[in-house]
């Protein structure tokens, strides 16, 4: 494990579109964790090979199967380098707005686990609140020591489920980062132990 762990979140609004860019940010960072990918299922190997020294996670969130109206939407990716992946495993969570990944610390067997998230919008808070449920129950059954919970949480500091959210932070011993240089009506988008 490096003793300098990078790791970066980012709302990418078109993986296809910004690609050339996540490969900029992977020089500077271990792990990136993507939101709002816009990949259909059959695109997701545009995560995969994306370059040689990349290896990673795409969930989509567009079914194939099912015909779309207007622009692409929704999906999460965790990229990590390569020579991070024998430290890497990875974590189905049967959910397109959520991916995670676990990775391995020490020869202790510490490990950080991360989970990526994209939240419904503002409008929506029963479904926010569903989403809390469901990172608490991700890291409840996880054995890692640490967590980074990282995402688009569209939940802003004025709101009802922003009590929600620092009450899950409290609970699991997180920080939430970017609510001090936040005014009311932005939106959290970094939570990180």
């Amino acid at each position: 494990m490096p003793d300098d762990f990078h790791i970066a979140s980012w709302n990418i609004k078109s993986f296809k579109t910004n690609s050339s860019f996540v490969t900029e940010k992977l020089e500077k960072n271990d792990i990136i964790c993507l939101q709002e990918t816009w990949l259909h299922d059959f695109e997701e190997n545009f995560v995969i090979n994306l370059h040689e020294d990349v290896m990673g996670i795409s969930v989509s969130a567009m079914n194939s199967k099912i015909p779309s109206k207007g622009r692409p939407y929704g999906g999460t990716a965790i990229l990590w380098k390569k020579t991070l992946a024998n430290l890497i495993t990875t974590h189905d969570c049967h959910d397109p707005r959520l991916s995670a990944v676990t990775v391995t610390l020490t020869s202790e067997n510490n490990s950080l686990l991360i989970i990526n998230c994209y939240f419904p919008t503002a409008d929506k808070p029963d479904e926010q609140s569903e989403y809390l449920g469901k990172i608490s129950s991700i890291v409840e059954n996880s054995s890692s020591s640490c967590y980074v919970i990282c995402g688009d949480f569209n939940i802003s500091p004025s709101s009802s489920n922003f009590l929600e959210l620092k009450q899950l932070a409290h609970d699991l011993g997180l920080v939430i980062l970017d609510v001090e240089k936040l005014s009311p009506d932005s939106l959290v988008n970094l939570i990180i132990r």
